[in-house]
């Protein structure tokens, strides 16, 4: 198991339909795209690079990488983290299906992942502040992994979310 870092939007815009949907969605706007159909990380930059020509490259690039990571190194039984905007919570979902795209729906919408949240709003005040350092990366999806975070983590869910 992993554990990933998935935002819900700069202002938690999309975390009651994360929630309520049992979903986590790769929320960019003008994403038209399919994020199953690049194979590598070359095709998603290229993708990218399609979709936003008015970005920097490095901006491209950062954000290819998080595509891809949505799309090819999250797997069903990694983990999630959902922090939360409007309380200080964070939300942890257990990660149940590939990457869909649903080219009818709206922009922000089309790629999405199954979730089955177990365990919604548990207080940031239980973690340890290395923990919440990772928490609070800049990214929108990225990989929980410093100082061990995932075992102490899966380790704190199987003791009722006690440090």
């Amino acid at each position: 198991m992993a554990l990933f870092l998935i935002r819900a939007g700069r202002q938690g815009q999309h975390e009651q339909k994360f929630l309520t949907d049992g979903r986590i969605y790769f929320t960019w706007e003008g994403m038209i795209a399919n994020l199953n159909e690049p194979k590598d990380l070359p095709g998603y930059y290229a993708l990218f690079t399609q979709l936003y020509p008015s970005e920097g490259q490095g901006t491209v690039q950062n954000w290819a990488r998080q595509g891809m990571q949505f799309c090819r190194a999250i797997q069903p039984g990694d983990w999630v983290a959902t922090p939360s905007k409007f309380n200080p919570t964070i939300h942890f979902g257990k990660v149940v299906g590939q990457c869909d795209n649903k080219p009818d729906a709206e922009d922000i919408y089309r790629n999405s992942r199954k979730v089955e949240w177990f365990a919604l709003d548990i207080p940031r005040s239980r973690f340890d502040q290395d923990i919440l350092y990772s928490m609070g990366a800049v990214m929108t999806v990225c990989k929980i992994q410093r100082n061990n975070a995932e075992a102490r983590i899966k380790e704190m869910a199987a003791k009722g979310w006690q440090v």
